[in-house]
């Protein structure tokens, strides 16, 4: 992850450090771990694609979405709202299966429930460059 282009943060410390959490499982592409900063009765919409409801059927998501990819750096650029609601605008760097490196930028808009757990989740990021 790259925080150095990181120019605004509403989050709290402990706000900060749960998404640097959650951003390092992500960039390692652990899927289990990301999965568990979910709600069981999360929802996750990616794009324009239909949301998916559940713990289970998003492990099954991303686990497909990450095999459009070798990697993926995160790199926020604003974090805006509290540590509950909050939106975040970021550039991914994906090296493809192909090798070649594409960056692309993102925004997620995110809720976290009252034990910490996001849940829900969409995010919204330009895909044929990736898979290209």
């Amino acid at each position: 992850m790259i925080l150095s282009s990181l120019d605004t943060n509403h989050f709290s410390a402990s706000g900060y450090a749960w998404y640097q959490s959650y951003l390092e499982a992500a960039d390692a592409g652990n899927v289990g771990a990301m999965v568990g900063f979910f709600s069981e009765d999360c929802v996750f919409q990616n794009n324009d694609n239909l949301p998916v409801y559940g713990r289970e059927a998003l492990q099954v998501a991303l686990s497909q979405f990450w095999s459009g990819f070798r990697s993926l750096e995160h790199e926020p650029l604003r974090v805006v709202g509290n540590d509950h609601h909050f939106a975040i605008e970021m550039l991914c760097h994906y090296t493809r299966n192909d090798g070649k490196n594409v960056t692309i930028p993102c925004a997620v808009f995110a809720e976290r429930n009252a034990e910490g757990l996001l849940s829900r989740a969409s995010v919204f990021h330009k895909t044929s460059d990736r898979f290209s």
